[in-house]
């Protein structure tokens, strides 16, 4: 059954329509409301397939209501249906160049009306469900499945939107690549599914500490990324110190520790969001040569990363018994 919403503010005609309606037999709900603002607020709470407007008994224009349904894309595809008691051809023809799905009139018939609106609410649905298959696709492209974050090609979509969006380049942002410590170390004694428990706790935890809107994504198998817009190299270095330190005092059930590398924006460069994190990439690498658990700023005279032996003793990592003692006896 179709749910209706009739808009205008007379409550006679409004009840008179709602009567008029049912002799369609196809509408199973009927919500009323008597101006723009009584529309919205119902829109966001429920949601309809159809809206009629009473033009006879409005206050407000009726391109008033194509504007306000524009403000979320799932409203615009409403049906909305004029009605008055009297329609000229040239009404008709109006209301359609305005966007309304038809204008019906008190001659309209029941079979007319039943026959018209089911065509548009049909189209609704499609449209729905093609918006959510959409956003589905959408959502699993640029979604790493372990970590829930964004993807390393979303990340760099956003880059590049920014880049479009500014203004002779003058807009500054950092990118900050963030590597939790001797990795490699230890997926090699702990294991695979040790180390990618791991990163997942870890993406979590910088969900919760970074800046809500700021873009992060995971970069690759060990490395998330994380734009930080607006940022000088100073402001860029003090917010990748914070969330370090934030890092080592999470309660985890390991002690984890992160190398930060930070790259800024270096002018109007071809393929400037792929050179700008490969900066960042260099630097974190850079930081692990240094001793880890530091932040480290690309200057393009960076130390070569060097094999590092992973630092832990017996006992700091909960994992079980029979897991633990081949674990430990390796290091």
């Amino acid at each position: 059954m179709v749910r209706a919403l009739i808009v205008g503010n007379i409550r006679s005609k409004q009840k008179n329509f709602a009567t008029f309606l049912d002799q369609t037999a196809m509408f199973g709900e009927s919500y009323f409301c008597h101006n723009l603002q009584e529309m919205t607020e119902f829109l966001t709470k429920r949601s309809v397939d159809v809206i009629f407007t009473l033009d006879s008994s409005l206050n407000f224009t009726t391109p008033d209501i194509f504007t306000a349904l524009k403000q979320k894309e799932e409203w615009s595809d409403i049906p909305i249906f004029l009605f008055s008691e009297q329609v000229t051809p040239e009404d008709r023809i109006r209301a359609l160049g305005m966007g309304a799905a038809d204008f019906f009139s008190g001659q309209s018939l029941p079979m007319e009306i039943s026959a018209v609106t089911q065509f548009h609410v049909t189209k609704k649905h499609r449209i729905e469900k093609l918006r959510l298959t959409q956003e589905a696709l959408f959502k699993r492209a640029t979604t790493d499945p372990l970590t829930g974050l964004h993807t390393y090609d979303y990340f760099k979509s956003v880059i590049e939107e920014r880049e479009k969006a500014e203004i002779g380049g003058a807009n500054l942002y950092a990118v900050l690549a963030i590597k939790p410590d001797h990795f490699d170390s230890i997926g090699e004694t702990l294991g695979q599914a040790f180390s990618q428990k791991m990163l997942k706790s870890l993406g979590e935890v910088l969900k919760k500490i970074c800046r809500r809107g700021d873009p992060l994504c995971r970069l690759d198998d060990n490395t998330f990324g994380l734009l930080f817009p607006h940022a000088n190299e100073q402001q860029a270095f003090a917010a990748a110190e914070r969330i370090r330190k934030k890092i080592v005092g999470q309660p985890m059930d390991y002690p984890l520790t992160i190398s930060i590398g930070i790259s800024l924006k270096r002018g109007n460069r071809d393929n400037i969001a792929d050179k700008t994190v490969n900066e960042a990439c260099l630097a974190v690498k850079s930081a692990a040569a240094k001793g880890h658990n530091r932040s480290e700023l690309y200057r393009g005279n960076l130390a070569k990363p060097q094999k590092t032996i992973l630092p832990f003793q017996p006992g700091n990592i909960a994992v079980p018994a029979s897991q633990a003692s081949a674990a430990y006896a390796s290091l």
